[in-house]
């Protein structure tokens, strides 16, 4: 490690992740290495402060998945991706999950930010972006690890599951 990294993981995301944040941590290696900057109902602009927080803090590796709040609201082309993907890029090895196509929105809508997110990504080759999650929740049976009520937050099952897909996903991305 260099002398101005830590060993801390900052986590970038919106309600799905911080309504995991307990698993997530766990999973992570807890307490005070992970750097969870989520923020419910917020779209990729509105975390851009946290997120520029989290990577002042020279974390070794970085888990981001935003989006959700900027495909429910039809903002794919608005959204700040350049911004968070440059933020991605500042983090010496990132994982950046894409969400799933089967939700309450549009499934094109969630492709075009998928397809928006793996372009933004190129360039970037410390940044891995993964659909681990997404493959996961669109190939479950319906509502398995997402709420009957909204189609997008997870539920208990969905809570653990993205916890494990997040730490899976940066050991395999991000080994060192």
């Amino acid at each position: 490690l260099g002398e101005d990294q830590s060993d801390r993981i900052l986590v970038v995301g919106d309600s799905v992740t911080w309504q995991s944040r307990a698993w997530v941590v766990k999973a992570l290696g807890g307490g005070d290495e992970v750097d969870l900057e989520a923020i419910s109902g917020k779209r990729t602009d509105e975390l851009l402060d946290g997120a520029e927080e989290g990577v002042s803090h020279h974390p070794r590796s970085g888990i981001f998945m935003p989006g959700y709040n900027d495909v429910l609201q039809n903002r794919v082309n608005e959204a700040a991706l350049p911004q968070m993907m440059d933020l991605a890029a500042q983090v010496p090895c990132s994982v950046w999950l894409l969400i799933p196509d089967k939700g309450v929105y549009d499934p094109k809508i969630a492709q075009a930010w998928n397809q928006r997110v793996r372009d933004e990504a190129e360039g970037y080759p410390n940044v891995h972006v993964v659909d681990d999650w997404a493959r996961l929740v669109d190939g479950s049976q319906q509502y398995a690890l997402v709420k009957t009520e909204d189609g997008v937050h997870p539920n208990d099952l969905g809570r653990k599951a993205v916890a494990e897909v997040m730490a899976k996903s940066l050991q395999r991305e991000c080994p060192d």
